[in-house]
């Protein structure tokens, strides 16, 4: 897990998330952005395709990782508009993989998160 440098602003290092995977820097948003540290939402930007501006599809295969995303949007803040994209991104993906594709353990987390997000 990469350790976060915190600056006199309460603003956190991108820098420290260039390695982390979507679980980590999701689960790090949180709890940053619930105690109060101003964690940019940016450090989602490596999980979009540069050229088409759309989150990558890759993404879609950890659950862990897009449940915690999904969470994580539940902290957003007006003109962040990247967590915005994510919310319905999120949503959808989960939607979509519950009813196909997850094991019932999985599929039954998807569905209470979208029913009751827990922020």
């Amino acid at each position: 897990m990469a350790t976060v440098n915190v600056n006199t602003n309460l603003q956190l290092n991108l820098i420290d998330y260039q390695e982390a995977d979507l679980y980590t820097i999701s689960i790090h948003f949180q709890v940053f952005r619930s105690h109060g540290y101003k964690l940019s939402c940016d450090v989602f930007n490596k999980f979009k395709d540069c050229n088409t501006g759309a989150f990558k599809e890759d993404i879609v295969a950890d659950v862990r990782g897009m449940l915690t995303f999904y969470e994580s949007t539940q902290l957003r803040i007006r003109e962040e508009s990247i967590l915005d994209e994510a919310f319905s991104f999120t949503e959808a993906q989960l939607i979509k993989s519950s009813e196909k594709t997850l094991e019932r353990n999985h599929a039954q987390q998807v569905k209470r998160a979208l029913e009751k997000p827990v922020h």
